[in-house]
């Protein structure tokens, strides 16, 4: 089987724009591809996905999505991440989701304080106090 080109393979960088008035706090920057995103007031407001056929975009562009750390880190900042992907609903997004705020920090002292105290003293370190706060 031959391989499938790329349905973006000569096309232009893509500009991308998301409302300010969700997403005020957004980088503007180039990704890997050249796309650009930019942010400002008055872009059009997002709309609900349609429904999909199985198979019916096997040939669909597609934008993978990753999201973590602070840009996660409380209820607010996960709403204006789900305006970002709800923006895009032709793009058929996949959503990946690392760690929360300082969750990776907290998992690795939890990991190391948990090597020196043992078992039974796990649940009680601060570090695992901070993660259930989340």
């Amino acid at each position: 089987t031959a391989a499938r080109p790329s349905p973006r393979a000569s096309a232009a960088p893509r500009r991308w724009s998301a409302d300010a008035a969700t997403t005020p706090s957004l980088p503007l920057r180039a990704n890997s591809r050249g796309d650009r995103i930019a942010v400002h007031a008055g872009a059009a407001a997002a709309t609900p996905p349609t429904k999909r056929q199985p198979g019916e975009s096997l040939n669909a562009y597609s934008v993978v999505m990753k999201f973590g750390g602070s840009s996660v880190a409380d209820a607010a900042r996960m709403r204006e991440v789900a305006d970002i992907i709800l923006a895009f609903p032709d793009e058929l997004p996949v959503i990946v989701l690392s760690a929360m705020g300082k969750s990776t920090n907290n998992l690795i002292e939890a990991g190391e304080l948990a090597a020196e105290c043992g078992a039974d003293a796990v649940a009680s370190l601060a570090p695992i106090a901070r993660l259930r706060d989340l």
